[in-house]
């Protein structure tokens, strides 16, 4: 592997329910990378003031609302790793008007937006079609491939029933050394978690690898399924990209 594709700054844009933790966890164990969790919530919610997210005053105190100031601070830190790998939710980015990072690539994390739903609507009753990301990946999905940023769109499904399989297949598209130390990781909190983490992580906590999404029945409520309708659009514009 040529060693000049160095540094490098990895994007991983997700809807929630997503294995997105999961998969910021299976690159920390890699040796040379570094993990930053959500560094534009606090940003998003800044902006987004009608929000009542779970614990917002303490999101809002732990980062940087100032989006520019956060890319600054995400291009002087690439600058000291080899990887630079950040977790970004979907409609978090997608309201920042910043020209592109250099030296960057892109992955979209997508999954039926019938059990992210059903999922996602555990912890907030209502979610909107913003909440689940989908429309803003696809529209980051295009603006990026637009910009010349290789972006690669990976179905989580496939992901976690054949993980080092699907590992290495996206390391290759990223063009970095598959290692199979991503693949397990330590049960617990990690001191990379975002604050919010307590209310978002605890199965993910529980794991000690890429674990099969659950499979029972998913039971959506008259406003889960319109936005099941709405979205399902803009997954089907995703999964004609995906690599696995």
């Amino acid at each position: 592997m040529e060693s000049d594709i160095y540094p490098m700054i990895i994007h991983s844009i997700s809807g929630p329910r997503n294995i997105s933790t999961s998969l910021m966890y299976s690159f920390a164990q890699r040796r040379d990378t570094t993990v930053v969790d959500e560094p534009f919530y606090a940003a998003y919610l800044r902006k987004n003031t009608e929000l009542a997210h779970p614990d917002r005053e303490q999101i809002l105190n732990s980062q940087s609302q100032d989006a520019e100031k956060v890319y600054a601070w995400i291009t002087q830190s690439a600058d000291k790793s080899e990887l630079f790998y950040v977790k970004d939710m979907a409609h978090h980015f997608s309201e920042i008007q910043l020209p592109p990072f250099e030296s960057s690539k892109a992955i979209f994390l997508v999954r039926h937006p019938e059990k992210l739903i059903a999922s996602f609507q555990k912890v907030i009753a209502k979610p909107t079609l913003k909440d689940i990301g989908l429309k803003d990946e696809w529209d980051l999905y295009k603006s990026f491939v637009k910009q010349g940023i290789p972006s690669f769109v990976v179905p989580t499904e496939k992901l976690t029933e054949r993980p080092e399989h699907g590992l290495k297949i996206l390391c290759d598209k990223l063009e970095i050394p598959f290692t199979k130390a991503m693949l397990e990781w330590k049960a617990g909190p990690k001191y990379y978690d975002g604050c919010w983490a307590p209310h978002w992580y605890a199965n993910t906590h529980r794991s000690t690898g890429f674990m099969p999404f659950l499979t029972q029945e998913s039971s959506l409520d008259d406003h889960g399924r319109a936005l099941l309708e709405e979205s399902i659009p803009f997954y089907l514009h995703l999964m004609k990209h995906a690599i696995l």
